[in-house]
């Protein structure tokens, strides 16, 4: 079902953004992640994930995405599969004071990005009348947001939003765009929240644990598999493990 698909993780450094390249690759996949800034984790992928090519860039700029999917055209394969995990650091500041260079900062990483991103994939995907795009949301966007967090959930919302227009537009060539909404996955963002909040957030998992990056990757395995099982333009929101039974 996997072996031998093309996907594209942006962000793949990150935390979900890595897990998502590990389980890809171990499906036969063959993959390439892009990152920012963190070389060491880069590095550390390349070396230890077979069919895994890990290349830097920054998406806020659309020459740079376009030379990466350039670089995967030239080696003669098309792009099957997009997985969209960049993100920027949580700002958790009141929406009175935060600057305008935040809220573009967060725009840029995760709206605009991501514009630059479609501009270069959908192209391929029309092309070859097929394609899954998988955007990393967020529950706040679905539930009642933390508050301090205006800047990322007005980001996160509209990349949804850009997510839906694009659905209906892409329908017709065979190309599924589906959201995944996670709540609070135990990653390096995260550590931006009090502990005292983290600590509440686990007691509401049935477990006691946070979600972990691995189980948003296997969200993202089974839509990767079975795109057609989920409607175009929508969300599999998780709230804690036992939503991931079944997907």
């Amino acid at each position: 079902m996997h072996e031998g698909k093309i996907a594209l993780i942006i962000g793949g450094t990150g935390g979900i953004g890595s897990a998502i390249a590990k389980l890809f690759c171990s499906q036969g996949m063959t993959v390439y992640a892009t990152y920012f800034r963190n070389s060491e984790k880069a590095k550390q992928m390349q070396e230890g994930l077979k069919n895994c090519t890990v290349l830097q860039c920054d998406i806020s700029k659309e020459e740079q995405i376009r030379t990466v999917v350039e670089q995967i055209a030239k080696n003669g394969q098309k792009i099957d599969i997009v997985v969209n995990a960049a993100t920027s650091a949580l700002k958790l500041k009141l929406f009175e004071t935060l600057t305008g260079d935040e809220f573009l900062e967060d725009f840029n990483a995760i709206l605009l990005g991501s514009i630059n991103v479609f501009r270069q994939v959908v192209p391929l995907m029309k092309k070859n009348n097929s394609g899954v795009i998988i955007n990393i949301l967020t529950s706040a966007i679905v539930d009642a947001p933390p508050t301090r967090m205006s800047s990322y959930v007005t980001a996160k919302a509209g990349l949804a939003g850009l997510s839906r227009s694009l659905a209906a537009e892409l329908a017709p060539y065979n190309i599924r765009i589906v959201g995944i909404s996670p709540s609070f996955v135990e990653t390096r963002l995260i550590s931006a929240f009090p502990d005292k909040m983290l600590e509440i957030e686990r007691e509401k998992q049935p477990d006691r644990r946070l979600l972990q990056p691995e189980d948003i990757a296997t969200v993202a395995l089974a839509v990767a598999g079975s795109p057609d099982k989920y409607p175009n333009s929508s969300q599999v929101v998780v709230r804690s493990r036992k939503d991931i039974q079944g997907v």
